[in-house]
């Protein structure tokens, strides 16, 4: 009787055991898989940080140029008045 109870004990352990090592592998492969997706998530998370940037930069040149532009019309604008100014004020005398 003491055998058989032996027995019937070393078969559960076994088979607890062969349980715990799948349980082993299976917590492993997940560990794995969350590690991965972090890391795609925070490249992900970099790359759409990157465009973000990149868009603010190319905001601020768009408006810049168009700062430039409106500048220079006025300028080009200014200098022909006084242009149009000295030559009638060399007529007048």
């Amino acid at each position: 009787m003491a055998e058989t109870q032996q027995e019937t004990v070393a078969w559960r352990r076994r088979g607890l055991e062969q349980i715990r090592l799948e349980r082993e592998k299976l917590s492993e492969a997940a560990r794995e898989q969350y590690v991965a997706s972090r890391l795609r998530r925070e490249q992900i998370k970099r790359v759409f940080d990157d465009i973000a940037v990149r868009m603010e930069i190319e905001e601020e040149r768009r408006l810049q140029a168009a700062s430039d532009d409106r500048f220079l019309a006025r300028r080009r604008w200014t200098d022909a008045q006084e242009r149009t100014r000295d030559k009638q004020q060399m007529k007048a005398i």
